[in-house]
Order: C-alpha cells, then structure tokens, then sequence
C-alpha cells in the first residue's frame, strides 16, 4: 500500500481518548479510518470539520487484517 512509509499507513486519533477515529454507523457498519498519506488525512479532518487530532503511524499489516471487517482507507469504506 502506497504511503509516506510503504510498511506503515497513518491513523487520526481523537488526542483525548486515544482512541483511533472511526467512520460508520453501528457495530457492524462501523470501522477505522487509515490513511496512506498525511495530506489525505488532513484533506479529510478539514473536510469532517476535525479540529484536534493526533496522528500515529501503525504497520500496514494492521490493514490486512481487517479483511472482513469494516473499515475505510482514505475515506473510503473497504
């Protein structure tokens, strides 16, 4: 996967819970948000209206099991 590091993707965590934001309604529709680059992440806040956030680099692999799960990459639900 594509991203400032080919090994790592990058999350947007609420600074307060440190917890990773999610997209999504409920249980089963809800997952986290990965991004494969800093712009699209700050792309994205600005468009959610996020204000404050953290930013962590996470191994890509964590996306790989995710398969079957619902979760969203740049924005977009995978």
């Amino acid at each position: 996967m594509p991203g400032e590091d080919e090994d790592a993707v990058l999350m947007m965590v609420d600074p307060d819970t440190k917890e990773a934001f999610r997209k999504g309604e409920g249980p089963k529709e809800s997952g986290p948000l990965f991004f494969t680059s800093r712009e699209r992440l700050e792309e994205y806040a600005r468009r959610e209206g996020v204000a404050a956030f953290s930013v962590v680099e996470v191994p890509a692999g964590v996306v790989g099991r995710m398969k079957g799960r619902p979760h969203w990459i740049d924005g977009q639900r995978r």
